[in-house]
């Protein structure tokens, strides 16, 4: 006896129900057809050498990677090219930090020698992030303030041009100055909510969280100043 094979064009599998093999059988069942549903490069990005760093860099520096490289992970490979053999040794930089990393704004970059000691790491890891605020000053604060609060640096810098560079509530600038230099106004936000508010100076803000951010305290606290 001759055993069937699928009905679908190239297969060749033996038949499991009404005419077609497993494969199509249950893609039948799932889908009320046999044609492939997935993508072409289904799995095959996933085993590039490159996937793990197009994943980090979308996750951890999507502010400042271009669009064509966020986007595609395909069109990333093609200006990249070969990962370097010893992939855990470098990493990818921008070589003008003005601009988004891109095809034309990229480069290799070899980890600095460091110690196995803890302490040395560490200290390696404060220089890093040192430098790495001073060549772009609002990444730090932008990932801080995303990480917080779920706004970004624009929202900051519209907020502040909006209250003219002061506080939300007492209408005066920052004073607060650590290491002889002023801090800048705090972001506020509804602890219940976690929605943002605006931008409170030092005082304001500790004054709130004093208060419990309750209306009614800060109501029963005008009175019993218009009292005395």
């Amino acid at each position: 006896m001759t055993m069937k094979e699928c009905s679908v064009d190239g297969c060749g599998l033996p038949v499991l129900a009404k005419t077609l093999c497993e494969k199509h059988y249950r893609r039948f069942q799932r889908h009320g057809h046999v044609e492939q549903t997935r993508a072409a490069d289904w799995g095959s990005k996933e085993k590039h050498p490159l996937y793990s760093r197009w994943c980090s860099l979308k996750r951890n520096r999507a502010d400042y990677i271009c669009d064509r490289w966020r986007d595609d992970f395909w069109l990333f490979v093609a200006d990249i090219g070969n990962a370097p053999t010893d992939a855990k040794k470098v990493r990818l930089l921008r070589k003008n930090d003005s601009m988004p990393l891109g095809p034309d704004n990229w480069q290799w970059q070899e980890f600095e020698s460091l110690p196995t000691e803890r302490e040395a790491r560490a200290q390696y890891m404060r220089h890093y992030h040192w430098k790495r605020r001073k060549a772009n000053p609002d990444y730090q604060k932008s990932h801080d303030l995303k990480k917080m609060y779920g706004v970004g640096i624009e929202w900051f810098k519209s907020q502040l041009a909006k209250q003219e560079g002061k506080c939300a509530i007492c209408d005066k600038p920052e004073s607060l100055e650590i290491n002889g230099q002023t801090v800048s106004l705090s972001v506020d936000h509804c602890h219940n909510t976690k929605i943002v508010r605006g931008l409170l100076c030092s005082k304001c803000n500790r004054g709130l969280g004093f208060f419990c951010h309750s209306t009614d305290l800060l109501q029963r606290a005008a009175i019993y100043l218009k009292t005395y």
